[in-house]
């Protein structure tokens, strides 16, 4: 890594320790700021140990914490660091439907689809959480 890279993740940590934190969604973005830089710095346990402290600053913030991820996959893939330690903060799945919704007044046909999409989902749900 540039030694202009590990200047500047100092010199945010330097920063980060002497600014106040107001909202709860700043107090998320100050800690995975912090255990970005350290990051940089190579400091993976240091790392895991503020990324864990900043999504219970915001622990349903699952947005956040997936692009906090994928940054932390970038930064460890060009540093040559290990990236197993990000699946322990990996947020659950996210299933997003835009399509027919049926109810229990629908046709026998309808009624069907919906039990079938039902189960499709379900099924799909449960896969999901065996890979």
């Amino acid at each position: 890594m540039a030694a202009w890279a590990k200047t500047l993740a100092d010199d945010a940590l330097r920063s980060l320790k002497e600014g106040a934190v107001g909202k709860v969604d700043e107090a998320y973005y100050v800690k995975a700021t912090s255990a970005e830089a350290v990051l940089v710095l190579a400091r993976i346990p240091e790392a895991d140990k503020a990324l864990a402290e900043a999504i219970a600053c915001d622990p349903r913030n699952y947005p956040a914490h997936a692009g906090t991820l994928r940054q932390f996959k970038i930064i460890s893939e060009a540093l040559d660091l290990d990236t197993a330690w990000l699946d322990r903060h990996r947020p659950p799945p996210a299933l997003f439907y835009c399509g027919h919704m049926f109810n229990d007044q629908a046709s026998n046909d309808q009624a069907g689809g919906n039990k079938d999409l039902t189960a499709r989902l379900d099924a799909d749900a449960r896969a999901s959480c065996l890979k």
